[in-house]
């Protein structure tokens, strides 16, 4: 895993040496038509942080894991994945070349799914393409807000060309083919990676968010490649037979309402229980019980009459 790491920071960082050659000849655009024009030179380019190692985990954070089998082991997500945060809203890109990109919005990523019903656009510089560009394999993070979206994600699977996403989601990039991005997709839905995420976030009122720090942090299993396809292959089979589940569920509760509709309907149509062809006509009893209303009334008329009456009388 270590010498991964190392091997993709020099391929970033000789990438980066390539494009500080060519940046002295690259010019901003003052007209806004995004052409290179004889000018300021734009932007020098960043050069890439070299991977942080985080500090083995401590005693007092495995005593709060589950156990594992024997030959597993608790590593970092920064361990395995390359983690960036998304897209800046609202910069000033005036004079800039610049190009507009579908991108994923918190409203997107969803816990264990995405939901790509509504996509916007935003206007970003042409480089930013590269940077935050998504990939099929990449995880998903949400950085919060409502304390139900903090650290929820999932895979995004190329559904969208050219598509980025905004600073407040995260992406991960596992180091393939020593990671199976669906392995650490599955771990993060678990009540363990949200019980870490809730209990580092930065919390106020009804909000919660995380950060790249914490979710650099955030502690998964260490097993081999077959492992984690075997781990997943029966989560994904399990999963089936839970869907199967539900949909017989709730067919069985529409047809239970159907039923529970139809048994009404046939007991006040009469349909429901034997009838007695010596029952009392239904319309001699509405004529009787508008009898005893009217005999009501006017036993009750009289009576409000005579206490009025009374009352002149003791004036």
């Amino acid at each position: 895993i270590k010498a991964e790491r190392e091997k993709r920071y020099q391929q970033q960082l000789e990438e980066w040496k390539q494009a500080v050659k060519k940046w002295p000849a690259c010019r901003d655009d003052s007209s806004g038509a995004g052409r290179e024009v004889q000018g300021k030179p734009g932007k020098k380019p960043m050069k890439p942080r070299k991977p942080k190692e985080l500090p083995p985990l401590t005693e007092e954070e495995l005593a709060e894991l589950p156990k594992l089998p024997e030959g597993w082991e608790w590593i970092y997500l920064n361990d395995i994945a390359e983690i960036v945060g998304g897209v800046t809203k609202g910069r000033k890109l005036d004079g800039k070349k610049t190009i507009k990109l579908p991108y994923l919005r918190v409203a997107n990523v969803q816990d264990g799914f995405l939901n790509l019903a509504i996509i916007k656009k935003i206007e970003v510089l042409s480089e930013d393409l590269e940077k935050y560009r998504l990939l099929p394999g990449d995880i998903l993070y949400t950085e919060g807000g409502d304390k139900d979206k903090l650290g929820r994600g999932t895979i995004w699977e190329g559904q969208i060309e050219n598509c980025i996403h905004q600073n407040h989601t995260f992406r991960a990039r596992v180091f393939k083919p020593l990671f199976y991005p669906k392995y650490v997709s599955y771990f993060s839905q678990t009540q363990t990676a949200k019980s870490y995420f809730f209990k580092h976030a930065k919390q106020t009122t009804n909000l919660a968010s995380i950060n790249l720090t914490v979710l650099s942090g955030l502690p998964l299993p260490l097993i081999s490649v077959k492992e984690q396809c075997e781990v997943v292959s029966t989560l994904e089979g399990f999963f089936s037979t839970l869907n199967h589940l539900t949909k017989t569920i709730d067919s069985a509760l529409a047809r239970a309402e159907s039923l529970r509709q139809s048994i009404l309907k046939k007991a006040f149509s009469g349909k429901l229980i034997p009838q007695d062809p010596n029952d009392e006509p239904a319309s001699e009893l509405l004529k009787r019980i508008q009898a005893e209303e009217e005999t009501g009334w006017g036993t009750a008329r009289h009576a409000l009459t005579k206490r009025r009456t009374t009352r002149r009388r003791r004036k």
